[in-house]
């Protein structure tokens, strides 16, 4: 049942300007008296929170102040937090003293807490309101700020590790309260959304479907009369006399002038006030006050001119003297004044009301499709976290659908820090599963790796685009577009697979997008992010120590023999001898280091990527060849240099300056372009800087975290310090939770004998919504392999574990 408004009353209206929001905020500023019925509590704190600017830019360091308010009086020390999110309005210290939320909270002795919303009330990140300060204003946005608060809140209050935080919210504010669960579970463990409308729309002929509804609701006559009224003013308007007509019956701010925006506007605006009474209505008393004005004389008076009393009297009650008319005032008012919402709006919600008379564009989502329908190269978004960029890329992806059979599900392969290779789509666990299953295959190469290069260059500006965040919102993009172009029912299941990094994004689109992403496969996933990581060296040390003691032991040796000899001429002159070195040793400190480190970085690799013991055996077994006539040292080169026909490498690397130029070349067709994106990635996010404690004997002791993240300064910028460094790294596990991943249908799985098994997520109970398998000797990213005969039983097993699991989740309804 429609509520028949004006047929000016059209969507281009909105589309080009904004909708009017001026009745609800003038309901809103009215009526915040009705919610002053208790006494401001002294007790309730305003403060001023230093907020980040742009959580998705991890180089951007720019803050501004965001006002919180707090209420700890009836806090006990583990009871929960209750968090009040403001919306679209000033946040009022008032709305902590009363309601259920805040009587709840009591009885439960919570810490209160309500957050202004940023671009609201006195939270302004600028001094103005330009649309292009405006791209900082979104949802996105919004949520990242209200993470950043609990989990600053945590350490300010000394909150318990178990606090559960409640979030509460209203209208789009419930919007916020349920996506901080959706996005944040490991910050946030309830949240109570009130009239949320969480669907994004275009077109909203609904709004006033409700409106119509519920004044038929009270009386149909009301609705009939309205739609009587409207009816006559869409012939009113059309004439010069109709015009005069209605100037004398409603009292207008300025004369109309019959322009089609000037008479939509105006109609709107009369339309919103019904609209207002509906939406805020308090047990049927406005939409009775509002249909009994209308119908009252009706024997004697037109449904024109019995509208245009209800207009009077509700610009009465809400103290306005006269109805708007010039549109061209109202967006002028909007270019200068504070009306962030409908930047917000016309940004992001696309909520726009309308009647059902309106074209219906049935605009569903901005995620553009691919530029090539068959496939190689899709048509990617470069900012997902900026509305107003429209900017684009291509980014590379590879399909596979020979095995795919209608209602099968779609086997996503993540790209990690390199180029993507079409073969993986014939390997592993990941085809063989796939194939039983008649799923349809995708690869898709990573933003800034391989030749999936978002801009011109890989200067230090353009790598801000290269975030997690970026890189989980480029799979959403893909997975939204890919459903369309091949018409996947809304029952089709996507299971996503990575390893090692790309294992992090497996699991956190499961966690980040659970509407899209039916279940993760991440292996050997270093979710946890850690500034320090002494345990990668503890991990290599223990693997060789595994093995053989006495190869841990002579390796340890041989490195403490090395310590000295780089600190003297003679004895870097005697490396020389003993290794093959690509240029002489100097004396720089920082050469020594380096040099040192790519030593040792071989027997990294050997047990990184060691197959069934096999790598590690023959590094140590070289180290204890002819151990009774050579020393450690000469064994310790004899080792690297077989390591180095085996993995790769003519020459030892020495000169620390040429390596910090080759990183810093940002022609992205340089064969650095992936070390510098994997370097960026390290500095910005995730830090893991492997370094010796001062307890291990294995390696050399230079390789200190002065040294490891010394690069960042030296490669991008002097600002990439350890103070930047380490904030970078509590941003990453404030949006991802590190080893609190909170998601349901992950499997997490790693080798024992992964220097990267003390970041990721290796045990689970009963408790757990998750699943985890511990491949006993197993490497980094043992299970992804192609199958061996050389496999140990372990690794074997494991697979049939995983693909036995994928076959539950896809059984299950």
């Amino acid at each position: 049942m429609l509520l028949t408004l004006s047929l000016f009353f059209v969507l281009d209206k909105f589309l080009f300007a904004n909708c009017d929001l001026l009745f609800k905020n003038r309901y809103e500023q009215k009526n915040q008296e009705f919610f002053r019925k208790s006494p401001l509590s002294p007790s309730v704190k305003e403060d001023l929170f230093e907020q980040k600017l742009d959580h998705f830019n991890p180089t951007d360091t720019r803050t501004w102040k965001q006002v919180i308010y707090t209420e700890k009086s009836h806090y006990s020390k583990g009871g929960p937090a209750y968090l009040w999110i403001s919306g679209e309005s000033t946040a009022s210290p008032y709305w902590m003293t009363e309601g259920y939320w805040q009587d709840h909270g009591k009885k439960n002795q919570a810490l209160l807490f309500l957050v202004e919303h940023r671009f609201y009330g006195s939270s302004q990140p600028f001094k103005d309101t330009s649309t292009d300060n405006l791209r900082y204003l979104s949802t996105s946005q919004a949520l990242a700020d209200l993470a950043t608060i609990i989990v600053s809140m945590n350490r300010k209050h000394q909150l318990p590790e178990d606090t559960k935080w409640i979030v509460f919210g209203g209208s789009y504010a419930g919007n916020l309260a349920a996506w901080m669960r959706l996005k944040y579970p490991h910050l946030v463990h309830g949240a109570v959304a009130s009239s949320a409308p969480v669907l994004a729309k275009f077109n909203f002929p609904e709004y006033f479907d409700v409106v119509s509804d519920a004044l038929v609701a009270y009386k149909k006559k009301c609705k009939d009369d309205i739609a009587e009224a409207n009816k006559d003013l869409d012939k009113k308007v059309t004439t010069k006399e109709g015009r005069k007509e209605i100037e004398e019956i409603f009292k207008l701010c300025d004369p109309l002038k019959g322009n089609k925006l000037d008479t939509a506007y105006f109609l709107s605006n009369m339309a919103d006030y019904f609209a207002g009474s509906v939406q805020y209505d308090h047990n049927g008393g406005n939409v009775k006050r509002a249909c009994d004005k209308m119908l009252e004389d009706s024997k004697n008076l037109s449904p024109v001119k019995r509208y245009a009393r209800v207009m009077n009297m509700f610009m009465e009650t809400y103290g306005q003297s006269c109805l708007y008319t010039n549109f061209t005032d109202f967006v002028e008012d909007i270019k200068k004044d504070d009306f962030a919402s409908s930047s917000k709006t016309c940004s992001e919600s696309v909520i726009f009301k309308s009647p059902h008379e309106t074209v219906n564009f049935g605009f569903e989502t901005n995620i553009p499709l691919p530029a090539a329908a068959a496939g190689e190269f899709f048509l990617q978004k470069l900012d997902h976290f900026n509305p107003t960029d429209d900017r684009t890329w291509k980014q590379v992806y590879y399909c596979e659908k020979s095995y795919y059979k209608n209602g099968g599900p779609v086997y996503l392969w993540i790209g990690g820090q390199g180029r993507v290779d079409p073969k993986w789509l014939q390997q592993g666990y990941f085809r063989t599963n796939g194939e039983k299953n008649k799923a349809m295959f995708f690869i898709l190469e990573h933003r800034y790796y391989g030749n999936s290069q978002p801009q011109k260059d890989t200067a230090t500006e353009h790598l801000s685009y290269l975030t997690t965040e970026q890189a989980l919102a480029d799979l959403a993009s893909f997975i939204v577009s890919m459903n369309k172009q091949y018409k996947f029912s809304q029952e089709t299941k996507w299971i996503v697979f990575g390893g090692s990094y790309a294992g992090n994004l497996a699991a956190w689109m499961r966690l980040k997008y659970p509407h899209l992403v039916y279940g993760a496969v991440a292996s050997s996933a270093p979710v946890l992010a850690q500034f320090n990581f002494p345990e990668y060296w503890d991990g290599v040390s223990s693997a060789l120590g595994s093995y053989k003691k006495e190869c841990k032991l002579d390796v340890g040796i041989a490195n403490n023999k090395l310590d000295k000899m780089v600190r003297s001429a003679d004895g870097r002159k005697q490396i020389g001898k003993l290794f093959k070195l690509c240029t002489p040793l100097s004396g720089r400190r920082l050469d020594l280091s380096y040099l040192l480190e790519n030593m040792a970085n071989y027997f990294a690799v050997s047990v990184e990527f060691d197959r069934s013991g096999k790598d590690i055996k023959q590094a140590c077994d070289k180290v204890l060849e002819s151990s009774c006539h050579l020393d450690a040292v000469t064994r310790y080169a004899n080792a690297i240099k077989m390591l180095m026909n085996k993995y790769g490498g003519s020459c030892l690397a020495t000169n620390s300056t040429q390596f910090i130029e080759y990183v810093r070349k940002n022609d992205p067709e340089t064969s650095a372009k992936s070390a510098r994106a994997n370097w960026y990635q390290t500095c910005t996010e995730y830090g893991n800087y492997p370094t010796i404690r001062k307890t291990e004997n294995t390696f050399s002791k230079r390789l200190t975290l002065n040294y490891a993240s010394g690069w960042c300064a030296k490669i991008f910028r002097t600002s990439f310090n350890k103070k930047f460094i380490s904030q970078a790294v509590d941003d990453t596990n404030k949006s991802f939770g590190g080893l609190k991943l909170n998601a349901s249908r992950v499997l997490f799985i790693h080798g024992s004998l992964d220097p990267w098994l003390a970041l990721g997520i290796s045990h689970s109970d009963k408790k757990s919504n998750y699943d985890t398998i511990l491949i006993k000797g197993g490497s980094h990213c043992a299970d992804l392999r192609i199958d061996g005969n050389e496999d140990s039983k372990d690794i074997k097993e494991a697979r049939t574990k995983v693909t036995n699991l994928i076959d539950k989740w896809l059984q299950e309804k």
